[in-house]
């Protein structure tokens, strides 16, 4: 289902410039900005490209919205191994790294694309999950 808060699962927390924790098949709210401002409308459908490349691969997608200056997504992640699933930093510097490589062969640029930190809310329970 779209909420498993089983005990015992590993959590984790790591911290940028704001705080971020994981608990093994939780579902995320996640939102990242744009650092080169608005997108065109050609390179937001990559951006969607690669939002999709890794459902069913790394995580389950529920929701995903390209904004010109931030993308907004709600997922879960899945299993990496026996109680282990793979970690939002892996997840977001794929979707974000792959994006940015192609936005930039797109508008025939180089460097950062995405803002470095990203914000993400783990969701508690089925009413916040259809809020979101």
């Amino acid at each position: 289902m779209y909420l498993d808060h089983t005990v015992g699962l590993e959590f984790q927390e790591h911290r940028g410039n704001l705080p971020h924790w994981q608990e093994g098949g939780s579902t995320y709210f996640i939102t990242f900005r744009s650092g080169i401002g608005d997108l065109s409308d050609e390179a937001r459908l990559l951006v969607k490209h690669h939002v999709l490349f890794d459902h069913t691969r790394r995580y389950e997608l529920y929701f995903g919205v390209v904004m010109p200056d931030h993308v907004h997504i709600l997922l879960r992640p899945l299993p990496n191994g026996r109680e282990t699933w793979f970690g939002l930093p892996e997840i977001l510097r794929g979707i974000k790294g792959s994006s940015a490589r192609s936005i930039n062969t797109l508008l025939n640029r180089s460097g950062s694309v995405w803002q470095d930190e990203y914000f993400d809310r783990l969701i508690r329970d089925e009413k916040e999950l259809h809020e979101k």
